[in-house]
């Protein structure tokens, strides 16, 4: 990601994940959906549409076609989790000199 981001931004992933609460919400925030697909609740009627699949599907479509959207969206799962991993590769170099003479070590 060196190639498009310039040091700005490069920094601002660094701080990103320096706040491991934050990257938590934001990552919460991002795989709800995919974390509550087919997951069932205690207290809660079972319901189908919460499951992604379901969305995929209709009465008109092909097995090819509702096929085809699963691998869309499994790819873009991928993208996504490519792009997380990426994301969790900025990170604070810390110098040899600041944890031999950090006093609180």
């Amino acid at each position: 990601m060196d190639s498009f981001l310039n040091e700005e931004e490069r920094a601002r992933l660094v701080r990103f994940n320096v706040d491991k609460a934050t990257k938590d919400v934001v990552e919460k925030v991002l795989l709800y959906f995919i974390y509550n697909a087919e997951v069932l609740k205690k207290g809660k009627p079972a319901g189908i549409e919460e499951n992604w699949v379901y969305g995929v599907a209709d009465a008109k479509s092909t097995d090819e076609e509702i096929g085809r959207r699963v691998r869309t969206k499994i790819d873009a799962l991928g993208f996504l989790k490519k792009a997380w991993d990426q994301i969790g590769g900025y990170m604070a170099e810390v110098k040899s000199d600041e944890v031999e003479n950090n006093p609180a070590l």
